[in-house]
């Protein structure tokens, strides 16, 4: 426990941090240890109208600074990189604040960058969490590298991802620390009936949940496609929020095809009841598709994994590297390579339900969150001593 009260500043640039676990969690567990936290945040027009937008963090330690978003991309341009110059306003009007802080966290590239120049208005460390792994090789990547150098501590989600934030990013190894996105709460075993209720289906029906940001990259096309062809006893629920209007309609039309086996739920919950559409969930549906580096080693970044896991629900998950064993060697679920191989996964996960969901809640112990950043806060209290 620190001594005195001191203040940690998260430093954001993207607009969900309503739903942004990582955000939420490190917050949480600052103020636990004793902390005040200063989180700085864009506004987003898009993110507040689908209620995503401000996380719901009503503990007096934490203090949420909001600032009008602009553009913020980098541009090409020859020689050196410049500041965005979306960031380099945040970080104008964010430096007026005369602050005193411990430490800074930038999330992900935009946040390094607006942290690295705080850095030298408050004369304070920073730390960068990358959680996407961000490989174009671009002005932002350039940025990005340079920043990350200048950091303390890296911070991303499994090993494998550590090895490959350490190879884009030219920084050594032992300087990146391993952070699953998970969350600090303990397991929630109690079976709820939210999507029952809600859509008025029976207690032989098997919800086969597919959850979060609901996008071709996350298999959403797929699943409607392959979903009427399942064994009648189970139907497909997506739950989350939809950025794309055009892919909404798409899933709207799907759905009036087959009306009692597709469902959607686009409902934002609280942060505390979150947990509810995981315990309403029997089978967890989780996919990433091989767009880039970040959704090719999605593993201990997927936080719906972790969030299935914690509730108890065996899932079928597509095959990438590192998701056999997180799924597999934990026995908490089955791999598929092809779409068409979940109808037949499907009754195998009924079969072994008991041990594969009494495997889920034993693993969630194994990627504790508070464990992990305790490692971390020892190692920033070692490299500032």
């Amino acid at each position: 426990m620190p001594r005195k009260k001191q203040t940690i500043a998260l430093i954001t640039a993207h607009g969900w941090i309503g739903i942004s676990t990582p955000v939420i969690m490190t917050a949480r567990y600052l103020t636990q240890q004793g902390y005040d936290v200063d989180l700085y945040m864009d506004e987003d027009d898009l993110c507040r109208d689908l209620g995503i937008d401000r996380p719901q963090l009503n503990e007096p330690s934490i203090n949420i600074l909001t600032y009008p978003r602009l553009k913020s991309d980098a541009t090409q341009t020859p020689g050196t990189p410049t500041i965005p110059s979306g960031d380099e306003s945040f970080v104008r009007r964010a430096g007026e604040r005369k602050k005193t802080y411990e430490w800074l966290v930038g999330f992900d590239p935009h946040g390094l960058i607006r942290a690295a120049c705080l850095s030298r208005v408050w004369n304070t460390p920073f730390i960068y969490h990358s959680l996407e792994l961000y490989d174009r090789e671009d002005d932002l990547k350039r940025l990005e590298r340079s920043f990350s150098k200048q950091a303390l501590l890296a911070i991303t989600q499994d090993r494998a991802r550590a090895d490959i934030l350490a190879g884009l990013n030219a920084i050594d190894r032992d300087r990146i620390a391993v952070l699953y996105n998970t969350t600090l709460d303990p397991v929630v075993p109690e079976k709820k009936d939210y999507f029952r209720n809600k859509f008025a289906l029976t207690a032989e029906t098997v919800v086969v949940l597919a959850i979060g940001t609901l996008l071709p990259e996350h298999g959403i096309d797929l699943f409607l496609q392959t979903a009427p062809n399942w064994p009648n006893r189970f139907a497909l629920v997506l739950h989350g929020w939809i950025p794309d209007k055009t892919f909404a309609g798409r899933i709207q039309d799907r759905i009036a095809e087959y009306p009692r086996r597709l469902f959607l739920s686009t409902d934002i919950l609280p942060p505390a009841a979150k947990s509810i559409a995981f315990q309403s969930a029997d089978i967890g549906l989780v996919y990433y598709a091989p767009i880039n580096t970040n959704f090719i080693y999605a593993g201990g970044s997927a936080g719906k994994i972790f969030d299935f896991m914690r509730a108890g629900v065996p899932m079928l998950v597509n095959h990438s590297p590192g998701m056999p064993e997180l799924i597999e060697d934990n026995g908490c679920g089955k791999i598929f390579r092809e779409i068409r191989e979940i109808g037949a996964l499907l009754p195998e996960i009924t079969k072994h339900y008991a041990v594969l969901r009494e495997n889920a809640l034993k693993s969630h112990a194994k990627y504790d969150f508070a464990e992990s950043y305790d490692r971390i806060m020892a190692t920033i209290r070692n490299r500032m001593s």
